[in-house]
């Protein structure tokens, strides 16, 4: 018999593979709580660095993720040679894309449609990561909202001629 688990407070009653896999090509599973709780999806690579064998509250489970994720971070900062001043810019454009896709995700869920998505107006955050991602994966690809990169203000073309 496996060892009773818990995530945080929670006791897991089981887990099920679900179909498709992480964007780090781990397996995604749901995971059930005893009661009346709801269920998560998440990657087997989470729910094994994150389940315990006793319940802990949620500012443990919180340190317990930041201190495995923080270090891949920064694996990641130093193989792409992030500059110490660029972290600030870099933190806050991921948190706005990221953010971004939980309104996205969340307004298709509500809607069943990506035409009028506007980005700031539908923040879920009960969403993963991985549940928004998953979800904008079902966007159809001729909905996809532009992603042309706009030119900040005075660097037009009348600038490079001295206007």
């Amino acid at each position: 018999m496996d060892p009773v688990k818990y995530l945080g407070s929670s006791k897991v009653l089981g887990i099920v593979i679900q179909e498709g896999r992480s964007p780090l090509d781990s397996e995604i599973v749901k995971v059930m709580f005893e009661g009346d709780q709801h269920s998560m999806i998440m990657s087997k690579t989470a729910f094994d660095a994150f389940a315990t064998d006793r319940a802990i509250d949620a500012n443990l489970l919180q340190e317990l993720k930041f201190a495995i994720v923080i270090p891949k971070i920064r694996a990641l900062l130093s193989e792409y040679f992030i500059q110490a001043f660029e972290l600030t810019a870099l933190f806050n454009k991921s948190g706005h894309s990221i953010a971004d896709d939980f309104d996205r995700a969340a307004n298709f869920l509500w809607t069943g449609e990506d035409q009028r998505w506007i980005p700031g107006m539908a923040f879920n955050s009960f969403l993963s990561v991985l549940e928004a991602d998953q979800v904008l994966k079902k966007i159809p690809a001729k909905d996809e909202p532009s992603k042309e990169i706009k030119k900040p203000r005075g660097s037009g073309d009348s600038a490079s001629k001295g206007n």
